[in-house]
């Protein structure tokens, strides 16, 4: 009970840990409807059944370990804040597409796109979240990550769905795009790149 009291003080207190758990949370609210709208829409727009729906899903997990093998050169070369954003702008870009797109090929390769930009932001709000942490309260700090971007996929896809059910899932995802691009601005909060200078030792 202490170490988690300990914990909880932690988090309370860094404005560093705050601000991941927000661009975590925000991220995860806006996203969210990608893949809990995905078999909605592979059935009523697109027209496929359950195996056009293995490959949308297919496609995000080849973008994803396409964006794994090359994030580390990326890294090299940008920041984690614009890593984030090109991230965030892929998702926003493939939500856009599939508002638009109605047919099976195409759309396998908007989920591509759609794993590169998750894949980028996902690692970025991992790394943050260790980075920002000291090793004491590491594992405790990691569980307030989770939770909130847990919560932000839960709520948003909710959320989502309930706009679905009355705009339509094509409006729902123009709506997404847009809303990952907001979310963007929480960047001039807080900033990834500000965690590395962090003094955390005891």
């Amino acid at each position: 009970a202490g170490a988690v009291r300990a914990g909880v003080r932690y988090a309370l207190f860094s404005r560093v840990l705050q601000g991941v758990l927000v661009r975590s949370l925000a991220f995860g609210l806006a996203s969210a409807g990608l893949m809990s709208l995905l078999p909605v829409y592979s059935s009523r727009v697109l027209s496929v059944g359950s195996g056009g729906l293995g490959m949308l899903f297919a496609g995000i997990g080849l973008g994803a370990v396409v964006m794994a093998a090359l994030l580390p050169a990326l890294r090299e070369r940008s920041s984690d804040d614009r890593v984030f954003a090109l991230g965030s702008l892929l998702v926003a870009a493939a939500l856009g597409a599939f508002a638009v797109v109605a047919e099976p090929v195409p759309a396998f390769g908007i989920s591509v796109v759609a794993g590169l930009g998750w894949m980028c932001c996902l690692s970025t709000l991992n790394v943050a979240s260790q980075e920002a942490l000291p090793g004491w309260v590491r594992a405790r700090g990691l569980a307030f990550y989770l939770t909130a971007i847990s919560a932000g996929i839960a709520v948003g896809s909710a959320a989502w769905g309930r706009l679905a059910n009355v705009a339509g899932v094509q409006w729902t995802y123009a709506c997404g795009a847009v809303a990952i691009v907001v979310t963007l601005a929480l960047g001039l909060l807080w900033r990834f790149d500000d965690i590395a200078g962090l003094d955390l030792s005891p």
